[in-house]
């Protein structure tokens, strides 16, 4: 009844379509094709037809967009069909599949796979990178995460303002705190030990940071913070709080932990502009690159750099995949800036000082030689001066640590030439790795998962630490 009333509804031309074959299996055709057609006179034309006049402009825009990736050759036909009728429709439909993922065989690219080229936006990029643009690791990071959002964020600068990639150290109340320890550091640097008023000088910071950062209205969350952040400084203010706030906890941590370290420079910045010349080159690329923190093992000359946090101890594993480079650039830039000023001390590694709460204040996170390595707080001595109970990737012997930081310079230079030559791909890398999750332009992306995988898993099978998963060449 209902095929009836649709063949009856039908004012100008029917057109009836059946499946011939199925995966190269030919099928039956259906019977109700021989009961439509008694439904005509004799007089009414009836003609077959192919069915590439059956499909609309967009249906045929839609199977290219689903089907240029994994059956190219399928797609060809349409393809010469729009550039044959549509040469300007042709064109921009090019450059959009030119931005696209990987296909599901590394042995078998279609000219659409991975690449983004256009000789007019190449051209007007690398008049945008050129020698004097800054990279800092944000952008090395984002770049080594996903080439193709680096392109639509940093290059063509496609992102809206009011978006940003959010970081709890990048956070009003993130910067405040760091700057609080920031200014104890620089004072504790200058006596070269944790100065006797160390609790007044955190006080003072705090008070001065609270009237210039936060700009924030006083609710009764912000009070509180306020409150939580400066209680137990001043040892002879009552209150009924029996735990310590932020900074109080802060400092007895720094006077309690058993690590065989002192402080010795604090808050230095490689800026690459022409007012100071401060900058930092690595291979003549421009770095800006900025340290909170110093520590000097007490005995030696050997230095591990600090930097603040209240998030956590990032991701040092990465360092090895290729997606991070603050802690290996920071090791690399302050080895430098200490053989211009003809120093004798040497850069042996970097970590995180986590001020997450008065209950979680620690150090760790590192990216460092073995040696300074104490895997239990009984065992830390002028040997081994670093309590750490870290096992993956981080503590490294001196040949492999020197042999990372290696990597790290190879892997600059990699990805400035990448963007010099056009080169942004998506990434190859595990869906933890990934930096999808607040991605402002993942509803164009064409990247699908499962291919992504398959090809990873073709790359280096189980293997971790393997070239071709960091960066396509």
């Amino acid at each position: 009844q209902t095929l009836y009333q649709l063949i009856a509804a039908t004012n100008d031309k029917l057109f009836v379509s059946c499946p011939v074959s199925d995966n190269g299996k030919k099928l039956l055709v259906s019977p109700f094709v021989t009961e439509i057609q008694k439904c005509f006179s004799e007089n009414d034309e009836l003609a077959a037809t192919t069915n590439e006049n059956l499909y609309t402009f967009r249906e045929k825009l839609v199977y290219l967009g689903k089907h240029v990736d994994r059956t190219f050759d399928s797609t060809l036909p349409l393809l010469k069909e729009f550039q044959e009728k549509f040469p300007e429709f042709f064109n921009q439909i090019i450059s959009i599949f030119e931005c696209d993922g990987l296909r599901g065989s590394i042995n078998n690219f279609s000219q659409f796979d991975g690449l983004f080229y256009s000789p007019t936006a190449m051209a007007a990029i690398q008049e945008q990178v050129n020698d004097l643009y800054v990279f800092n690791v944000e952008k090395l990071e984002r770049f080594a995460g996903c080439p193709l959002r680096f392109l639509f964020d940093d290059l063509l600068q496609l992102k809206p303002d009011f978006f940003y990639d959010y970081h709890p150290d990048r956070t009003e109340r993130g910067i405040l705190i760091k700057k609080i320890l920031t200014d104890y550091s620089k004072v504790a640097v200058s006596e070269g030990k944790i100065p006797g008023q160390a609790a007044e000088i955190l006080q003072q910071s705090a008070t001065s940071a609270l009237e210039e950062i936060l700009n924030e209205k006083e609710d009764l969350f912000n009070l509180r913070f306020k409150r939580g952040l400066t209680i137990g400084l001043d040892q002879t203010e009552e209150t009924v709080r029996k735990r310590p706030g932020l900074l109080a906890a802060f400092l007895k941590y720094e006077k309690t932990a058993k690590d065989k370290i002192e402080p010795y420079l604090a808050d230095i910045s490689f800026e690459n502009n022409k007012k100071n010349g401060s900058g930092f080159l690595l291979d003549n690329i421009p770095i800006d690159i900025k340290i909170e923190r110093v520590d000097k093992i007490s005995e030696g000359e050997l230095l591990i750099i600090f930097n603040y946090s209240i998030a956590g101890f990032g991701d040092v594993e990465g360092i090895g995949k290729g997606l991070r480079f603050n802690l290996p650039l920071q090791i690399i830039a302050l080895r430098n800036y200490l053989e211009q000023l003809q120093k004798k001390e040497t850069v042996a590694g970097a970590g995180t000082y986590l001020v997450r709460s008065y209950r979680n204040i620690k150090r760790g996170g590192y990216f460092a030689i073995k040696d300074l390595q104490a895997t239990r707080e009984d065992k830390v001595s002028e040997e081994t001066p670093i309590f750490s109970g870290q096992r993956k990737f981080g503590f490294l012997p001196d040949a492999n640590f020197e042999q990372e930081l290696d990597k790290v310079k190879e892997r600059v230079l990699h990805i400035k030439n990448l963007i010099h030559q056009g080169r942004f791909h998506l990434p190859i890398c595990t869906v933890k790795d990934q930096t999808c999750a607040n991605c402002f332009f993942i509803r164009i992306c064409r990247k699908e998962q499962l291919r992504l995988d398959k090809l990873y898993l073709q790359l280096d099978e189980k293997e971790v630490y393997k070239p071709k998963r960091r960066l396509v060449d």
